[in-house]
Formats: C-alpha cells, structure tokens, sequence
C-alpha cells in the first residue's frame, strides 16, 4: 500500500522508519507500539514479581510477523551474495551450505553464522544457538562432519529436522514424516469411527465432508515436496492394501431410490419381539401354517442356514455360504432374504420367520432402508403379500432354548466346517452402507 510520505517528526528512528511512503493511517499502530511499555508479572505462592519491557514485541500479536519481515528483510540480501541459500517462514530460517569436502563447508557455514550472529547484535536480537541444528545431505558412506558455531556455541548434529509440519530426515526418503502423517491421520479416523457409531443416522455425504475437512488435508499436506521421494515405501504400503482389498471384490454399495416402491404402495415390514418366552413363541407358531428360523455365523469362516419346520416337524433346511472376507450382519440378512424368499414361493399362507439377530430385522423394517440385501427382502415379503399370504417376523434371544433356531445355528457352524460349494454372496460390506443400514 502506498501514500503520502510522513512528515520528518514522525519518522522512528528504529528500523520499522523504513516504511517513509506508509499511509498516514498505517502509522498509529507502529507509533503506539514502539511507545508501549509492557508489564510482565508473575505469581507464585502467593507473592508477586513485575517488570517492565521496553523492547520487543508481543507474543501472537497481529502486528508482530509483519514487523519481524521488515527487520529481517535486508538479512538475506548479504547472506545470498555468498552463495548461500537461504529460506524463511516466519521466523523460521534455513540455510543450505554446499561443498566437496567437510572443511569447505565449515569455513563458508561459520562465516555467514557469524555475520547473522554480528547482525543480531547490531540490532538487538539474540539467536539461539542450542535451538540450532545441523544437518548434513550426502550420498557418501563415510565424510567428515562440519563443525560449525553460533557465537562461540557449537551446533547440535542430527537426522531429521522438522520444518513447517513437514518432517525431513538427512536421506531425503521422508519416512518419519509419511509414519507421522499416517498415526495421525489413523487416530482422527478412529474418532470419526466412534462419532458414527454414536450417531448412526450420518450419512455417506456428512462422512466425504468430514473425510475431505479432516484427513485428507493432513494427508496431502506438503505431498509436492515429500510424495516423490516417499514413492517406494508409499507402493509398498498400497502393495499392502492390495492384498487386503482386492480389485476383484465387489463392494456393496447403496440402492438407487428407484428401486424403492412408490409411496403410496410401499409397505411397512414389522417385527415382534419374543425374546426368551417359550410361550410366546409357541403362540407364534401355532398361529402360522410355517415356521422358518434363520441364524448367521461366523469363526473362521462366514456362514448362514435356516430350516423350515410345520407342527415341529422339519420340512427343509439350506446352508449357506459367503465369502470370509463378509460380515455375520449380512448372513443373518442373506438368510432372512433366503427364508422371505421361500415363504414368497410356497403354497402356505401364513408364514412366520424367527431370528435371533435384531440388527438385520431393524435394517428391514426401516422404510427408506437402501441396503441392498434388506430391499430384497422387502421386495419378497411384497410379493408374497400381493399372493394373499401373511409374512410376519418375530426376534427371539439366540441360545435361549429355542429348538428350531438352535437347529438353525447348528445348520450354520455345519456349513461353516463341511461345506465346499460356491459362495451365495461375495459382496464385501462397505463402510458407508454399514454406518447408514
């Protein structure tokens, strides 16, 4: 910004004067500072120390950065003029010394180190030697190191600087930074993880907004300087993840809306709770023409049954089998799509379908559900109602002496050791359909 220039009088002698064509309107600020006389106080055990400043500038002032580029800004010009680099952020100073041997170096690096340390004393400003390091770049197996000094201090050696949140070690290949970013990056993924499951109404688009605030600027921060030397330990951590989640499986992924029925046709699938009561469940029984129990399990591997049984007498039983990399919530769903799809099929009219997993049944009764597994089931309990039949399912507690669902969870640990056949289902569960189901 531009002005007139200040009047003669109100040129401060100190170096923020430099600013001779500053609008008039810029100048309180710097008058007021270089008046201001702060208090410094401190307590403790009941006693008071104070003293007064008469230089410097506040901490986390809004004015402070903008007068430290001012004051140090002529530094880098003598500095450069001998070659050397120089990089600045605040007050964060790098300097790059280069060289064939150790001793070149140490005289070209101990010359500019004791003109800055000569220019800090000329204008009131103490370096910090012991916060200093030195850090040698080089493909050579064995070199000497240089030996360099602060204002008669020497300067700590070591591997790794960390420089505006990026870290950079003395090989260049940015491994700490890259583990650094990942711990990081997995821990907010973990608090993310628990906000969803708290709150399970969110949404795949509330979780990409969340993803895309959160981790991915943390991930892809300062990814220009480090990513191409971090290639080989990044394709071996994406070799990994390969392994993990091969291309070749296909992720369950939401409905579309279309394939919900019209509003003024979409039925409502509810569920009864019978718990434990053997009576209850007997009632339940008795008023039905078929009785199906479904269960899901999973050890080692992933599997599912039910069995259909008529005044106690079974009928029919069918083993499933998923793919291990599945989840026990979609056997249990995979078997009631089963179970809904035989009452659909069949010649009885009323058919009553026990499980013993609550989840998947809430998953169905859910009106605007979109996984794709409960639509099917829908979709089955529809047809079947269009038929003249009557669908109703019931939850009951798992291992609470039922005789058809511990037949039905027998039938699933059967398949899970014996059976050989081709998977039923192979979609792998997606997160985004697991958080919304």
């Amino acid at each position: 910004m531009t002005g007139p220039a200040l009047p003669a009088s109100k040129v401060h002698p100190t170096p923020v004067g430099r600013i001779h064509a500053a609008s008039t309107s810029l100048w309180s600020p710097v008058e007021n500072l270089s008046q201001w006389k702060g208090l410094c106080s401190v307590r403790y055990a009941g006693a008071e120390w104070a003293r007064e400043t008469t230089k410097g500038c506040v901490h986390g002032s809004v004015g402070g950065p903008a007068f430290w580029t001012l004051l140090i800004n002529p530094l880098p010009e003598e500095v450069v003029k001998g070659g050397t680099y120089w990089q600045a952020f605040a007050d964060e100073v790098v300097l790059v010394f280069s060289g064939q041997k150790a001793q070149d170096i140490s005289s070209k690096a101990n010359e500019v180190l004791a003109h800055i340390h000569e220019w800090g004393v000329k204008n009131k400003l103490r370096f910090a030697p012991h916060k200093t390091k030195v850090m040698v770049l080089t493909n050579k197996l064995k070199y000497d190191t240089p030996l360099l000094t602060m204002g008669g201090e020497p300067l700590g050696h070591t591997r790794e600087v960390r420089i505006l949140v990026i870290t950079i070690d003395d090989r260049l290949t940015y491994n700490s930074h890259v583990k650094n970013v990942c711990r990081k990056a997995e821990g907010l993924y973990r608090q993310l993880c628990r906000a969803a499951k708290v709150s399970w109404s969110l949404n795949s688009e509330v979780i990409r907004t969340m993803y895309l605030a959160v981790l991915e600027p943390i991930i892809l921060y300062g990814a220009s300087a480090w990513a191409p030397a971090a290639r080989k330990l990044m394709d071996l951590k994406v070799q990994e993840a390969a392994e993990l989640f091969p291309s070749d499986r296909e992720l369950e992924t939401l409905e579309s809306f279309l394939r919900l029925p019209h509003p003024s046709v979409q039925i409502g699938v509810e569920f009864s709770c019978l718990g434990e009561n053997a009576e209850e469940v007997q009632l339940a029984t008795g008023a039905t023409d078929l009785a199906i129990y479904t269960d899901g399990s999973i050890d080692d591997k992933v599997d599912a049954a039910f069995c259909v049984t008529r005044d106690a007498v079974e009928l029919k039983t069918k083993k499933l089998k998923l793919r291990n990399f599945c989840t026990v919530y979609q056997a249990e769903l995979l078997a009631l799509m089963y179970a809904t799809g035989h009452a659909a099929s069949g010649s009885q009219k009323r058919v009553a379908i026990f499980s013993d997993s609550r989840s998947a049944i809430e998953t169905v009764a859910k009106s605007d559900t979109l996984y794709p597994l409960a639509c099917s089931i829908k979709e089955n309990v529809m047809d079947a109602r269009k038929k003249g039949k009557e669908v109703k399912l019931y939850w009951l507690k798992a291992h609470a002496g039922t005789e058809g669902n511990e037949r039905a969870d027998q039938l699933a640990k059967d398949a899970a050791l014996k059976s050989k056949k081709k998977p039923e289902y192979e979609m792998m569960l997606h997160l985004i359909c697991q958080a919304t189901a």
